[in-house]
């Protein structure tokens, strides 16, 4: 969902992740990009890199291949553009302090960094946008280049958590996200994860 007067759909990939193990397989890594109102060439990646079904520790190898993947794409647009206007989003099953995030933020050089507006989840306005053994984490996170960071509105960056996409409080007064199931029984709500939002403003 975009706005269609501020930015112009030019094309779009659908990336598959090399493994290291041949056999693994997941979600292919959507690359869009297209033309700003100001005439700037804009780059997103949505990603869901694999779960943590079998342990975390275990698990761990195929989320740092996406991640390393995702790294090189991001680094064959700078190698093009140093000014690059990169957007990275989506559901990265680890948290800001893990291994495959970290990797995907460090770039060659220190200007092809990039910025998790999610990195820091002590600034946020929500516990976290997912919620497993009673324990929140932020799984869900956006990074953007240093160049797109002068489009971001101050504070910004938060977690859409309204009271219909929680359950109702237990009686510890705790919540979780509302989920459409739990196993087969239908809980009538959206997701087991909440959404996060950034608003950008671009001058022209």
């Amino acid at each position: 969902l975009y706005q269609r007067d501020k930015f112009r759909y030019l094309c779009h990939s659908s990336e598959r992740i090399p493994f290291s193990n041949k056999r693994k397989r997941s979600r292919d890594i959507l690359h869009v990009w297209g033309e700003l109102i100001n005439g700037e060439r804009l780059d997103l990646f949505v990603c869901h890199f694999p779960s943590r079904s079998g342990g975390e520790k275990e698990t761990e190898p195929d989320r740092l291949d996406a991640a390393g993947f995702l790294r090189k794409l991001c680094d064959s647009i700078y190698k093009t553009n140093n000014e690059a206007n990169i957007i990275v989003m989506g559901d990265f099953n680890d948290n800001p302090y893990d291994k495959s995030v970290q990797r995907i933020l460090k770039g060659s050089k220190t200007k092809y960094n990039l910025i998790n507006l999610f990195g820091d989840p002590k600034k946020l306005n929500f516990h976290g946008t997912h919620k497993f053994q009673g324990e929140w984490s932020q799984l869900d996170q956006m990074m953007i280049s240093r160049n797109w960071q002068l489009y971001l509105k101050e504070n910004s960056p938060r977690i859409f958590a309204p009271s219909f996409l929680l359950t109702k409080k237990n009686n510890r007064g705790e919540q979780s996200p509302l989920r459409k199931y739990t196993g087969k029984i239908y809980k009538g709500g959206y997701s087991d994860h909440l959404p996060i939002v950034a608003d950008f403003s671009i001058p022209f």
